[in-house]
């Protein structure tokens, strides 16, 4: 369903240093590391999306159009190594 339908909810909380450890710890094993993570495991993404000229795909997203169609150019670490045209 969509967004107006209210089957989506994001809850955001805060959470201590030691509770953000403990979280960390009970997930760890259920996850593989993202392929793009460097040894610190993190990496820096840079995507640049585009639109028609009705702002479609923006207009879609607000709307909670599902299945929608969006196209972006995407970087990792400011590296020009490998530079992704991908359709989300």
């Amino acid at each position: 369903m969509d967004k107006k339908g209210g089957w989506r909810h994001e809850l955001k909380f805060v959470c201590t240093l030691p509770q953000l450890t403990i979280i960390e710890n009970r997930i760890c094993p259920l996850l593989r590391p993202d392929p793009h993570a460097g040894c610190a495991g993190m990496y820096c993404v840079r995507s640049v999306y585009f639109d028609d000229r009705w702002d479609g795909g923006y207009y879609g997203n607000e709307d909670g159009t599902d299945p929608r169609e969006k196209f972006r150019i995407r970087i990792y670490n400011g590296s020009s190594e490998r530079i992704a045209l991908e359709l989300k």
